[in-house]
């Protein structure tokens, strides 16, 4: 039996247009630290859908995921990779896996997450503070040495300790 073919999408299975992006060089801001930038790889049309139980067995194959993902599925653009961003209207979603259907460079199905503006696009974070070390602790206080003791008097006897013994019939 031949394997099935993989088609393109038709034009009618992609009514959104994506944005996909790869980290760039990182920018330096006016505060002396770095802002992560992102470089267009390709705006192809796609379908953005929140992902089935169904699309996740067969896209992920048992990686438990605990956001709810979504699925984007576009014409092969090359280059898609794990760090890469998708960006549609205004959200950004961090690429978790990526498909190529039977290696054929043909459709791409892409598993992302929704990330927040402060989280960015992928699992990088960039600082906005300066690149200094951190500063090192002050060291303790010296701690002050105990009081010396006095000798014992040579006229006091040493004290004496209790030793319990056991009674006639073995009690204590």
């Amino acid at each position: 039996m031949p394997a099935p073919r993989i088609a393109e999408l038709a034009i009618s299975e992609r009514p959104h247009r994506v944005v996909l992006e790869n980290p760039g060089e990182p920018v330096p801001n006016p505060d002396g630290g770095w802002i992560e930038s992102w470089d267009v790889i390709g705006t192809p049309w796609g379908r953005v859908s929140p992902a089935s139980a169904a699309d996740m067995e067969r896209v992920v194959a048992g990686t438990v995921t605990a956001l709810l993902p979504f699925l984007v599925v576009v014409p092969y653009v090359p280059g898609v990779t794990t760090l890469s961003r998708v960006s549609y209207h205004g959200r950004h979603f961090a690429v978790v896996g990526v498909r190529n259907l039977d290696e054929r460079n043909v459709r791409l199905e892409i598993v992302c997450e929704e990330r927040s503006a402060e989280e960015g696009g992928s699992g990088m974070t960039m600082s906005s503070e300066p690149t200094a070390p951190p500063p090192t602790p002050p060291a303790p206080a010296p701690t002050p040495a105990p009081p010396p003791t006095a000798p014992p008097s040579p006229t006091t006897p040493p004290p004496t300790r209790r030793v319990p013994r056991a009674d006639a019939d073995g009690g204590w």
